[in-house]
């Protein structure tokens, strides 16, 4: 006898209620100066965090700064030297995903094609050193935190 088991639904009515709540919460917050104060340094953190990790995935060694007093940071990174045992690992990660996804095609595909843009990316290494906006926000619009701060915060 062969066991049906039901599946739990993608999203849940108190996700849905919790998404809603701050979609009105967060822009409402937006305009009233002593939230937005506080959540500027949130916006730094997770900014400065993003440039970390850009650096990071594509071999370069970089630890975020913070400087609230002039209201932003820096991430100083080693250009001089890549790291290839971390670009290695994210090539490793890519091989997981395309194992974790070996019976669908179409999730294969979708790897594939971020590794392909990875690799090209990475071939630019004067974009990465200049931290330039195309290098900076292509990684930053993988992760939700860090497309919230894009969109979000900036003035």
């Amino acid at each position: 006898m062969q066991r049906v088991s039901e599946r739990p639904p993608l999203i849940t009515k108190e996700a849905v209620l919790s998404i809603l709540a701050g979609m009105i919460l967060g822009p409402l917050a937006y305009y009233f100066d002593l939230s937005r104060s506080i959540f500027s340094y949130f916006a730094i953190l997770i900014h400065e965090l993003g440039h970390s990790f850009t650096c990071w995935i594509f071999g370069f060694f970089s630890v975020p700064a913070f400087d609230f007093t002039y209201g932003g940071g820096r991430a100083p990174m080693n250009i001089d030297h890549r790291y290839f045992f971390l670009v290695a690992l994210v090539y490793l990660f890519f091989a997981w995903l395309i194992w974790l996804n070996r019976k669908s095609p179409l999730g294969i595909v979708t790897v594939v094609i971020f590794i392909l843009i990875y690799s090209v990316m990475k071939k630019h290494e004067e974009n990465i050193r200049n931290q330039s906006y195309f290098i900076r926000l292509s990684p930053a619009s993988l992760s939700p935190f860090l497309s919230i701060e894009i969109w979000f915060f900036k003035k």
